[in-house]
């Protein structure tokens, strides 16, 4: 342990593989912002944070976390030279063979010491390269001479001859196939090169002491070679266009041989090689490939059509793939295992161990192109959770074998930003199954990922985008059954409502679908639930609905359950909620409809029981009967009946100051002013009239008391006038109610205002836009 208590020279051994028990200290030097961008050019959701650590001894700067501690960083709970103990990590290599850099991924760390408390860098660390291996600049010199760099491209040729010269080429060095001439010749010089070569690997073109460029040669293991090719090739081991099989296209270098070859046979070293015999001009097949780029005794570069291990790639050539089977054969385990938040849309020959949290039914889907099926499901690991999707073969191959709640390796599919970020539950990446795809079991045991969130409380989910996805905590006050209904497509649905409520005293409607709906217990009445990944509609007021693959956890052991349940035994279940979702809406008990719409829905349906009952927005063309009094005010008697419910029932002038009840028997000397309005509405779809407006409606519609409005109309009859007409033309949310009354043995469509509220611009807008793709998808 040095200064601050820094463990010692321990990044260079967990870049080297050495497995730490214990949590290791090291210092924060610096961190940087990386924006991940989507293939659309726009920026990715999520930040990735790039760390430079210090622990005494060395310095390495490709340190990264997982996306869980973003947040923390975000804050600033972490500044530059702070010192932090990192208890959870893994290392990986990325990049090509031969390419490869190492990156420590740090799951969990924790703050030690700030930064300002130390002031400035520990020690004298010397830098670490990309592996790891040595502090850069003071690697120790190799004990074998290097062999020459494996460059590929357009270039000039190889090293340069002893005794003979390197005329042409778009070249390479050696080790690396390529367009060009030359190669690692010792002997006589190339004379004229074609397409390239390589002095280990074939490629395009002439190759060592080639007099006149053929189709390149292949030398594919280490060792002295004779150096002929081309026109006039008398060496068994070269072969035109790299070696390959009998081929129906004509001889381009020359050759004099007259037997057609075995093309593949294995060498010495165990690998395939070229076999002697006639350079039939033919593609040469890609030697077999292993996942760190090395094969024995094999160290050359490729070439165009294939190639050896470990060098760089030439035209159309490039590394060798990686053994995909590797760690995935009976016995085996996989090695370099990634976590999920470490993943990038450029992470390449990545391993995943993660859970499987949920998993969908198969579905069918049809485009203009075809269809098929599909099936998704939620992965987690420590680090992230990502959604995965499978189509066509791959159901089939993988959705019997793939069951929640178990652990599996995964290996290759492809990684990009959602299709849809409705159901990614805010999170930048997917990963979708191709036909390269690999899976097997993991069968240790594993702990469980946690599941963290971010928890919106509800008095600030006014202040929530729609279609944001959210987590959200709350004492689940409301369980309502689960119902089922047919789409305007014809598909099947479940649903159920249930309400949440919290500190704020106002409740939430937040509606469950499909399985999750069916299997929620009602005995979860004044639960607390946390629910993470939920979408944020304002259909019907503000109203949550459940994403596939959201988390829904009841009583967590968090401490913000904790201190929900004692506030709600202590004081909340007492008390009562006001619901931000009242009113209703498509998700909610009252539907959104229009006047036509209505006028369909209402034809030929019994209405004279409950009635239809619809929201909408309208705008009142008129109040009726302005000028009289009495069609629009009345005297009601005051007067208690069954506790505190007052009569209101209309009383007579029977003079000298008293009014008479017929109902209650009584005469009064006071009574209380009740409100009648007759209203036009109309909105885009038609015109309804003699909407009748009641006592708590009318005064929201009129921002007074009906009290007030009584005593314009015995003082001021044209302010009582003006105050009725201002509502002319003003637009409102309206909840109506529909029912078949029959008046004088004649049966009419009745209509009454059940609840008012303003117009809420952005909550209409939200409304409209769902009802254009409702009609896009029909």
């Amino acid at each position: 342990m040095t200064e601050h208590g820094l463990t010692e020279g321990c990044l260079k051994a967990i870049l080297n593989g050495t497995k730490l028990d214990a949590p290791v200290v090291v210092q924060l030097l610096d961190h940087r912002v990386i924006n991940n961008n989507n293939n659309t050019g726009q920026a990715a959701q999520t930040k990735r944070f790039r760390l430079s650590l210090n622990d005494g001894r060395n310095s390495f700067t490709y340190a990264m976390i997982g996306n869980q501690l973003n947040d923390a960083m975000e804050r600033g709970d972490f500044p530059n030279y702070s010192v932090i103990t990192i208890s959870k990590h893994v290392c990986n290599s990325q990049g090509q063979p031969g390419q490869q850099k190492k990156v420590l991924i740090i799951l969990d760390m924790t703050l030690k010491t700030p930064g300002d408390q130390v002031g400035g860098k520990l020690g004298d660390p010397q830098p670490l390269n990309d592996l790891g291996n040595n502090p850069a600049g003071n690697a120790a010199p190799p004990s074998h001479p290097a062999p020459q760099a494996a460059n590929t491209g357009f270039g000039a040729g190889g090293v340069r001859p002893q005794g003979g010269q390197n005329v042409s080429g778009f070249g390479n060095n050696n080790g690396g196939g390529g367009f060009g001439g030359g190669g690692n010749n010792q002997g006589n010089g190339n004379k004229s090169g074609g397409f390239g070569s390589g002095g280990f690997s074939g490629g395009f073109g002439g190759g060592n002491n080639n007099q006149s460029g053929g189709f390149g040669n292949n030398h594919n293991n280490n060792g002295p070679r004779p150096q002929t090719n081309g026109s006039g090739n008398k060496n068994a081991n070269n072969q035109n266009f790299g070696g390959g099989p009998p081929s129906k296209r004509p001889n381009l270098g020359g050759n004099n041989g007259s037997a057609a070859p075995n093309p593949f046979r294995p060498n010495n070293s165990g690998n395939f090689a070229p076999n002697s015999g006639q350079n039939n001009g033919g593609m040469r097949q890609q030697t077999p490939s292993f996942p760190n780029g090395n094969a024995a005794n094999n160290t050359n570069g490729s070439s165009f059509g294939g190639g050896g291990f470990g060098g760089s790639s030439g035209f159309g050539g490039g590394a060798p793939n990686a053994d995909d089977m590797d760690g995935f054969g009976p016995g085996e385990t996989p090695k370099n295992i990634f976590p999920l938040g470490a993943l990038t849309p450029y992470t390449n020959k990545w391993t995943v161990c993660v859970q499987v949290k949920s998993k969908e039914p198969i579905r069918t889907w049809t485009n203009a192109t075809g269809g098929g099926e599909v099936f998704s499901m939620w992965l987690a690991d420590a680090s992230e959770e990502m959604k995965c999707s499978a189509f066509k073969n791959e159901v089939t191959k993988w959705f019997d074998i793939l069951q929640p709640g178990k652990w599996y390796y995964i290996r290759g599919g492809q990684l990009k930003p959602p299709r849809d970020a409705r159901f990614s539950k805010g999170k930048s990446l997917e990963m979708t199954m191709s036909g390269e795809t690999l899976i097997k079991e993991c069968t240790e045991y594993m702990e469980p990922p946690k599941i963290t969130f971010k928890f919106v409380p509800i008095n600030e989910l006014q202040d929530q985008i729609p279609n944001n996805v959210i987590d959200v905590i709350g004492i689940c006050s409301v369980v309502e059954p689960h119902t089922s209904f047919t789409s305007k497509l014809g598909k099947q649905f479940t649903k159920r409502e249930i309400e949440l409520r919290d500190t704020s005293q106002l409740s939430v409607r937040l509606t469950l679908w499909g399985a999750q709906a069916e299997s929620f217990d009602e005995a979860n009445t004044n639960a607390v639930l946390a629910i993470k990944g939920v979408k944020v509609s304002d259909f019907g007021g503000r109203t949550l609905s459940a994403v596939p693959g959201c988390d829904l956890v009841v009583n967590p052991d968090i401490p913000e359950a904790h201190s929900l349940r004692g506030w709600f035994d202590s004081a909340g279940a007492g008390t009562a909620a006001q619901s931000i979702s009242s009113g209703g809406g498509g998700s909610g008990s009252t539907p959104w409809a229009n006047l036509l719409e209505v006028t369909e829905r209402v034809h030929g349906t019994n209405l004279d029981v409950k009635g239809y009952y619809f929201e909408m927005k309208g705008t009142i063309m008129k109040v009726e009967n302005t000028d009289r009094v009495d069609r629009i005010l009345y005297r009601g008697c005051p007067n208690k009946i069954d506790g505190d419910k007052t009569c209101n029932k209309k009383i007579i002038d029977i003079g000298v100051g008293q009014w008479r009840c017929e109902r209650c028997g009584v005469d009064h000397t006071t009574f209380n002013w009740r409100l009648m309005l007759s209203l036009e509405i109309a909105d885009f779809g038609g015109c309804i009239k003699f909407v009748g407006v009641f006592q708590e409606q009318g005064e929201a519609l009129l921002n007074r008391k009906a009290h007030e409005l009584g005593e314009m109309s015995q003082n001021d009859m044209s302010a009582y006038q003006a105050a009725l007409t201002a509502l002319h033309f003003q637009s409102f949310i309206f909840k109506l109610r529909a029912r078949m009354e029959n008046f004088n043995d004649e049966n009419r469509l009745k209509y009454n205002v059940i609840e008012v509220k303003p117009l809420d611009h952005v909550r209409y807008q939200g409304i409209m836009k769902d009802g254009l793709r409702a009609l896009l998808t029909e």
